[in-house]
């Protein structure tokens, strides 16, 4: 038996420039040619994003309707969409196209991280899983948040890495910029205020470094400030993130609809049927109504203590759920469905769990660690779906290829040590 040859995998720019250029070649061939139409069509949550990106353009406010300002979604991809929108005119397609880039510079920085982490080799071939991944691709042509959450978080943890190293001479600056990146993130999706956060107590618990805290912190709120300062002068109220917070805590009690009918056709006639969703109707305040659902939420749960348990333990595995709901508008048959998750999310979570269970312990791994429970917390509480995990996947993608080329090694080196063995024997 030969060993397996892993020498392809030795570092060359050219092998990286082949990857990033074959990742940007699927995903262009995906959007133009293969992307589902409804897809393309803003609908659900991408209504609403394309709806205020273009009050943005036509109005400069953040509205679903002129004249009244809203906070109900973060402003960060609805001014990403506005920008295109802008250079591009209202083209769906040049979204998709835009969005394509930044996943394969995405692709970039899972190799970047892989190298820190580890070695590499294992920065090579997550880049190389990465550029065919699924999930990443579908993501990239869809008029949603994830793949702009997905390419700033990575930035995120790779400059978390960099103010770590003690040997860098550029720490003062990857502390500024991370500030600031982790501020742009937080404008996409408010919940990585929280993994911001996470990240912020385990440096300076860590490093004790109050200079770099400082520094940090000051680089972040002289962005987000914006959004705050913004949002209180309209409302007069301090909202940090958005004004959606409460009825997407309200709607993970189950208090509204059961999770299986969420997604269907008749999810709309049994929420509007629903006594708090007609009270809340009642509510002119955005704000007022946002805290009238967390109310609810609490008093619901208050009153099903058992049920919040079961339902909490439900959101986590649907957060890892190897296969999406079917009968859902993906655009695609559910057979196309099963078959791409069994061979692509559910090899790399069983793999990505081994990776992280059997590598050596240190600051970097924890970061990581952090990231993954802030997410499977924070959506374990709040509302859970499996698009929502989309940013968290190119670790587990990073720790599978680590401990697949740990099997691989371990193996070619039993075949050596048997062939030794052999030619020895042959040799006496």
């Amino acid at each position: 038996m030969k060993p397996i040859s892993l020498n392809f995998l030795n570092f060359k720019k050219d092998n990286l420039y082949i990857i990033l250029f074959f990742a940007l070649i699927l995903r262009l061939v995906y959007a133009i040619y293969f992307s589902p139409k409804n897809i393309g069509i803003p609908s659900g949550d991408a209504f609403g994003y394309d709806k205020l990106a273009i009050n943005i353009l036509k109005y400069g406010q953040l509205s679903y309707e002129v004249g009244k300002p809203t906070a109900h979604r973060e402003p960060g991809y609805p001014i990403f969409l506005a920008v295109i929108y802008f250079l591009f005119r209202y083209n769906v397609l040049a979204v998709k196209i835009v969005q394509s880039l930044i996943s394969v510079f995405s692709v970039y920085l899972i190799f970047l991280i892989g190298k820190e982490l580890f070695n590499k080799k294992v920065g090579v071939v997550s880049a190389l899983v990465a550029s065919v991944y699924p999930a990443f691709i579908y993501y990239s042509s869809v008029i949603l948040r994830e793949t702009i959450v997905l390419f700033f978080l990575l930035l995120m943890i790779f400059l978390m890495i960099k103010i770590f190293d003690d040997e860098n001479e550029k720490k003062f600056f990857y502390a500024i910029y991370f500030g600031i990146i982790s501020s742009v993130t937080s404008l996409v999706n408010s919940v990585i205020i929280m993994v911001f956060g996470v990240l912020v107590v385990y440096y300076f618990l860590t490093k004790k470094d109050f200079k770099k805290l400082v520094i940090i912190l000051i680089s972040f709120s002289l962005i987000y400030g914006i959004w705050v300062y913004r949002n209180y002068k309209i409302f007069n109220k301090i909202i940090f993130g958005s004004t959606n917070g409460g009825y997407t805590f309200l709607f993970s009690t189950e208090a509204l609809i059961q999770f299986n009918l969420s997604g269907l056709e008749q999810e709309n006639e049994i929420l509007s049927k629903n006594p708090i969703i007609i009270n809340a109707s009642k509510i002119n305040s955005e704000v007022e109504r946002d805290k009238y659902f967390y109310n609810e939420a609490i008093k619901y749960i208050l009153a099903n203590k058992k049920k919040f348990v079961l339902v909490t333990v439900k959101k986590i595995l649907k957060y890892l759920k190897p296969i999406p709901y079917l009968k859902r508008k993906y655009g695609f048959s559910d057979t196309i469905l099963v078959f791409l998750s069994i061979v692509s999310f559910l090899p790399m979570l069983t793999f990505g769990i081994l990776g992280l269970f059997f590598s050596e312990s240190n600051y970097k791994k924890n970061i990581i660690i952090l990231v993954l429970t802030s997410f499977i917390i924070i959506y374990s509480v709040f509302w859970s779906q499996i698009r929502y995990r989309i940013p968290i996947e190119p670790y587990l993608i990073i720790f599978a290829s680590y401990y697949v080329l740990q099997i691989i090694n371990k193996f070619n080196n039993k075949i050596k040590n048997e062939d030794f063995i052999n030619i020895s024997s042959n040799v006496g």
